[in-house]
């Protein structure tokens, strides 16, 4: 940007005077300003570039709400504050997404930068002459102005005018958006009252029917369960199974064949037959089934 531009804005922002009018009327004064330079840059003492623009140029312009904690929860007094663009380093990074510059109704000048408000100029005299100072004079942060508040200081905030303009803004704000909200409801139950119906006349019962067979479903959906874990509990349990006598002494069970010994037993029947019929045309040969190990009986107790 050349002087002349530069000088142009300079000329522009100390127009506004606080002196012409009220705090609110210095405000718009500014706004005006950022409106008509948007998206021009500056240096401000080649040390900053300063992007004018307004709140919705930030990287915060989808949570409107971080705008009033920056006016009620980081200054010592609440104060109306006027967004006038971003300010980043030309000679390192500033270590943070962005860095907001703002001014105040008071006249001085703030940077916010992660959760933190810096006072980085008295006035934009002092911005413009002297350039930013960054970190700033004075840091404040989230909630500070809350943290030496004694109960009555805390009542009257609550009973403030600045509380009374928010509560009236949230409940014509509800009372817009109760027309909306009921007719909307309405809408959902007349659907719902349609769909019911159809559902029943579908599968040719009425909706009465219909819910009273549902309700019956789910009431008897785990009875087949739970009658069968009773039924086995009922069940008593016969004696091989259990292993133990009516004395309560252990007892030989019998063992189960299987497929694998069922198998083995036939082939060793096979191979007995065949030794038996070879044995018989005279023609000696090694018993083939002294090569299966015997096993060894079980004794009984």
């Amino acid at each position: 940007m050349n002087s002349d531009s530069y000088e142009k804005i300079k000329l522009s922002f100390l127009s506004v005077n606080q002196e012409q009018g009220d705090s609110l009327t210095y405000l718009k004064g500014i706004e005006d300003c950022v409106g008509l330079y948007r998206h021009d840059e500056i240096r401000v003492k080649e040390e900053f570039t300063w992007t004018i623009g307004p709140f919705e140029d930030t990287i915060f312009k989808d949570n409107r709400k971080i705008l009033e904690n920056w006016q009620m929860r980081y200054l010592p007094d609440h104060m109306m504050m006027q967004v006038l663009g971003t300010i980043k380093n030309n000679s390192c990074e500033l270590g943070c997404l962005q860095v907001v510059l703002m001014v105040c109704e008071d006249m001085k000048l703030y940077a916010y930068r992660e959760m933190e408000m810096h006072l980085v100029a008295d006035n934009l005299q002092e911005l413009f002459d002297e350039g930013i100072s960054f970190p700033g004079k004075k840091m404040f942060y989230h909630g500070q102005r809350f943290d030496k508040m004694t109960e009555a200081d805390l009542k009257a905030a609550k009973k403030s005018d600045a509380r009374k303009t928010l509560n009236e803004k949230h409940k014509k704000l509800l009372e817009s958006l109760l027309p909306e909200f009921k007719a909307s409801m309405a809408a959902f139950k007349r659907k719902e009252s349609e769909i019911a119906p159809a559902e029943g006349r579908a599968k040719g019962q009425s909706p009465g029917a219909e819910s009273t067979k549902r309700t019956l479903r789910r009431s008897t959906r785990k009875l087949p369960l739970a009658s069968k874990s009773r039924d086995l509990k009922r069940q008593k349990p016969s004696a091989p199974h259990q292993g133990r006598a009516q004395g309560g002494r252990k007892v030989a069970t019998a063992r189960m064949p299987c497929s694998t010994q069922e198998k083995a037993k036939r082939e060793k029947r096979k191979y007995q037959e065949r030794d038996k019929q070879l044995k018989e045309a005279g023609k000696g040969c090694t018993p083939l089934y002294d090569y299966f190990p015997k096993k060894k009986k079980l004794s009984s107790r």
